[in-house]
């Protein structure tokens, strides 16, 4: 779409004047609409033009569409806009058009006129951290062929590299719709962003649904290429490793057509307990204009069988634990020693064969360090409503705190306590901690809230690690960041990364690396030591070399502070990041944390 990009946000929305009604800009509207299709209506690629959008209705308009028109007949001319700002009529000419519209919006406007097209103009703000929900979207565009699809806001970063004084550019905000100005999908220097995989993944043209035993339907949604260029290399693994692989070298599948196709998942491949997935990956057979031999084009993966997920046996037996009560309690085995603060309940130290692999407080988190989105919508949003709770500091009153011994020589430690909050509002935390003669842990929380609280950032606990451990591995999605409504481009699988590389700089300092689906993750050191953590069932986890507060207090000094510890969360579930806009709250529902109640466990094992 060629658009002559006539605009005037501020004069339309804010003070009400709307200059497409004045006969003196009128020559200028025409000019610059003839121009455009002069200019550039010899190339094939373009198969619409837009005049532009958020200036209001008009005689000018009316004027510069029929001149465009009659140079060029074929073509469909766009407009989004309304007199006055934001009413709730349909725009204008030959598509209808809208900005930032709900699932439902978009419908209705598509049934109040059945003669027009739907085509949204910006939509998907991909401001910082977000694209959440973003295949909602193109489930409507399949779903309905007048929905024609739509442009992201936006491609880059409109970022300025700052003086030296910062990590990196300047977050320039725009305070006209509260948002700042970096809602691209790469950043100021080109950089890809992790959502990039997000947008790539939904909007591929290959689709592929698994019929049975190893019968594959490839959908190519393309409307003028067939698959011929194409290979299709596909992957069976267990638990994470590969257990059996192959390739289909020939795509025999035309535009806008389907075909079945096989690969051998036969025998007794799936006999074996464990979860399978098969990977699809579709590459370029050849060089191509815009790829490389081998470039992926498509993927997807396939859930075989799953696996229902439990608590990990324990280890060889140490000899029974020694308690010892005081204001600090101490649990002691051959090998282990656990640090208890009486005073709210947390483990402050766990040192399994003489290394310290716990050196900050096990404790509750339900905060995070807000995204662009979430700071959007003044005091309606989400971040501004997690500081008026006070979300990211409480405190704690022990109401109970209880040791008894197994018969097989463990410990449990059962904890009832207050979390208190802004204005004494508090939460019900009850905790229990079977500490394991083989030196691991079992945890388990219950969680209840009462009426008051926003919707939580996060339901989890967190730590934090000597920085010696500084290496991760984990079974679950990635290897790239991912979040609730933003995770079907990271696959299920065995991945690994300094922790160093799991943060990503934002523009603006926000949260950043989470990994969702996570079975279990392990976090070592040069040796191979440390402690591994099994979700029962799944997890999510945050692993980085900063603090939460560091990465705040980055916000408005420009500077994040790294590498004095190694920092883990451990979550039942993180809200979604939305995406809709960034102005105001909307996450989906169904990613955000309203329940009145949680339960929560995984095992930590030491390496």
């Amino acid at each position: 779409m060629d658009e002559a990009n006539i605009e005037s946000h501020d004069l339309w929305a804010n003070r009400r004047y709307y200059i497409a009604e004045k006969p003196e800009w009128k020559a200028a509207w025409i000019d610059r609409g003839v121009s455009m299709v002069l200019r550039d209506r010899n190339h094939p690629s373009i198969f619409s033009w837009s005049m532009g959008n958020e200036t209001g209705w008009g005689a000018n308009f009316d004027a510069m569409y029929k001149a465009m028109k009659a140079l060029d007949p074929a073509r469909p001319i766009h407009y989004e806009s309304k007199t006055p700002a934001y009413a709730n009529v349909l725009s204008r000419y030959d598509i209808i058009s809208t900005m930032y519209p709900t699932l439902d919006d978009i419908v209705s406007l598509m049934n109040q006129d059945p003669s027009r097209p739907v085509i949204i103009c910006e939509y998907a703000h991909t401001m910082g951290n977000s694209l959440g929900n973003f295949r909602k979207y193109w489930d409507l565009f399949y779903k309905y062929p007048r929905l024609q699809g739509g442009f992201n806001w936006d491609w880059v970063d409109q970022g300025l590299r700052s003086d030296g004084t910062g990590d990196g550019y300047w977050d320039i905000v725009n305070y006209i719709d509260g948002a700042n100005t970096n809602d691209g999908l790469i950043n100021p220097d080109r950089i890809p962003q992790p959502e990039t995989h997000e947008f790539k993944k939904i909007i591929q043209n290959i689709r592929v649904r698994n019929i049975s035993d190893g019968k594959l339907l490839i959908n190519n949604l393309n409307f003028f290429t067939g698959l011929k260029n194409l290979k299709m290399d596909w992957e069976v693994i267990r638990n994470g490793y590969p257990v059996r692989s192959g390739s289909v070298e020939e795509l025999n599948v035309n535009p806008q057509d389907s075909a079945e196709v096989s690969v051998p998942l036969g025998g007794d491949l799936l006999q074996q307990d464990g979860e399978y997935f098969l990977n699809i990956v579709f590459r370029t057979k050849t060089d191509l204009p815009y790829a490389a031999k081998g470039f992926d084009i498509a993927s997807e993966q396939i859930l075989l069988k799953g696996q229902t997920s439990s608590i990990p046996s324990a280890g060889v037996s140490g000899k029974p634990f020694q308690v010892t009560e005081g204001d600090i309690i101490t649990i002691k085995g051959k090998e282990i020693s656990i640090c208890v603060d009486k005073t709210n309940g947390s483990i402050i130290s766990y040192v399994f064969r003489g290394s310290e692999v716990v050196s900050d407080p096990l404790q509750p988190c339900f905060w995070r360090v807000p995204t662009d989105n979430d700071e959007g919508g003044g005091n309606g949003g989400y971040a501004e409503r997690w500081r008026k709770a006070g979300l990211d500091h409480y405190s704690v009153r022990v109401r109970n705190l209880a040791f008894r011994t197994q018969d097989n020589g463990d410990v449990v430690m059962d904890v009832a306590s207050d979390l208190v909050f802004v204005g004494e509002r508090t939460m019900d935390f009850r905790g229990s901690y079977t500490f394991r003669t083989d030196g691991s842990i079992v945890f388990t929380m219950d969680l209840n809230l009462p009426d008051g609280f926003p919707p939580l950032a996060r339901v989890g606990m967190q730590f934090a690690m000597p920085v010696s451990y500084d290496y991760i591995k984990w079974y679950g999605r990635g290897p790239f960041e991912s979040y609730q409504d933003r995770k079907e481009s990271a696959h299920v699988g065995l991945w690994s990364g300094a922790v160093s590389d799991q943060y990503f700089p934002y523009v603006m300092h926000q949260e950043n690396g989470n990994k969702t689906d996570v079975r279990w993750i392990k976090i070592t050191d040069d040796a191979e030591t440390g402690l591994k953590i099994t979700g029962t069932p799944l997890m999510e986890v945050n692993v980085q070399n900063y603090s939460r507060q560091a990465l705040n207090l980055a916000k408005p000094s420009k500077r994040l502070f790294r590498g004095d510890k190694t920092y883990v969360n451990i979550d039942l579930r993180q809200m979604g990041l939305g995406g809709d806009d960034s102005w105001s709250p909307r996450v989906h529902e169904e990613y955000q944390l309203k329940e009145k109640s949680y339960r929560f466990g995984f095992v930590i094992s030491p390496l």
